[in-house]
């Protein structure tokens, strides 16, 4: 799963507006978006325009009590041991993962995703179509510290859309020392 030259454009975008981006790449990325700006730039303004707009859903997100991180697995544990109607499935990490299929009574989505994050100074999750248009940015994911893994909780009508509607690829990236890397690519598909 290799970037087109458009996602290496957003990736790049999204280390200036996140601050990852040294100094001095940055100040020559300013001056490539002011001339492409000056040229028309459609593609900036469009690419700019989604990250503005993905920021705003995201912060969305965050505030709804529907999607939370649960960065421990003891504390994953603990709430979906609570949860009587619940599913569980895990997210394989570098491999198609087919979304389990669950009751319209469920309550809760519980998914692990199994990577390994340690050693890593942040992390998020950029979330495409399978044609690899941008759908969604989980950015500052936690992990657990013991195996790095990532464990999330979700309402069952959010999660429904985000996983039962048609397939989807992640990427899951870590910054070390100021450098952005992928540590998993993953497909989702309902199943």
């Amino acid at each position: 799963m290799s970037g087109s030259p458009r996602d290496e454009r957003l990736a790049r975008v999204d280390d200036y507006t996140a601050g990852v981006m040294p100094e001095d790449e940055a100040a020559r990325f300013e001056e490539e978006l002011f001339a492409d700006a000056a040229d028309g730039g459609a593609e900036t303004a469009e690419a700019l325009g989604f990250v503005q707009r993905l920021s705003r859903g995201v912060d969305w997100l965050r505030g709804r009590p529907g999607f939370s991180a649960a960065p421990t697995r003891e504390a994953f544990e603990k709430l979906r041991a609570a949860t009587a109607r619940s599913v569980y499935f895990d997210v394989h990490a570098n491999a198609v993962t087919d979304v389990p299929p669950w009751s319209a009574a469920t309550d809760l989505v519980f998914y692990r995703v199994g990577v390994d994050l340690r050693g890593y100074d942040e992390a998020e999750v950029v979330v495409t179509s399978e044609t690899g248009e941008p759908i969604k940015v989980f950015r500052d994911v936690q992990w657990d510290p013991s195996d790095g893994a990532l464990y999330a909780v979700c309402d069952e009508p959010l999660a429904r859309l985000s996983f039962r509607v048609r397939p989807f690829k992640a990427r899951v990236e870590g910054v070390k020392d100021g450098k952005r890397e992928t540590v998993a690519e993953l497909v989702l598909r309902p199943g």
